[in-house]
């Protein structure tokens, strides 16, 4: 849950989002400091140690004293950035060719992050990094072989660190 795009904010609530990214729940205990709220860590001894900043939320406080509560309005510590696609994961090919001849039923999803905002579904291109999960830790080992995505009618040549190394339109 994000900090509220309109309306009164709290010190509390914004100290609730960043350390449980829940605006209005969860225990903070000690005095809230704007620097840590800010630049993370607990630098004013109050017993809340922060994460660092998500800089991927589209709305974030600027790092410039002077601070106002403005800044936080619509703050999201939990913000992810992905995109997800389906394709065939039971069979992978030497060849994109193959890959798109043999155009089998997509069975799985993976993700991968394009450098938009927000989440959703998108086909990857080369460069992109594929992983298991919208969480992205673990990379999609693609064993340096060819998967065929019929919701993209692409086939991709995948590495074992995740790398879509190539790509082969299918139409």
């Amino acid at each position: 849950m994000a900090v509220p795009a309109t309306g009164t904010l709290t010190m509390l609530g914004i100290a609730q989002e960043r350390m449980y990214g829940t605006y209005g729940t969860g225990t903070i205990t000690g005095p809230i400091v704007t620097t840590d709220l800010i630049n993370g860590g607990n630098t004013g001894g109050s017993g809340n140690s922060y994460p660092a900043l998500n800089t991927l939320s589209p709305s974030k406080p600027n790092t410039t004293a002077p601070h106002a509560m403005s800044e936080w309005y619509s703050y999201d510590q939990d913000y992810e950035q992905w995109r997800s696609f389906t394709m065939h994961s039971a069979t992978s090919y030497d060849d994109g060719g193959t890959a798109c001849e043999r155009a089998e039923t997509d069975d799985t999803t993976l993700y991968f992050d394009d450098g938009s905002s927000g989440t959703g579904s998108a086909c990857p291109t080369v460069g992109d990094v594929l992983y298991d999960s919208s969480a992205m830790t673990t990379v999609f080992d693609g064993q340096d072989l060819w998967w065929y995505s019929g919701n993209c009618t692409y086939s991709y040549m995948i590495s074992s660190g995740g790398n879509i190394d190539d790509e082969l339109s299918c139409i």
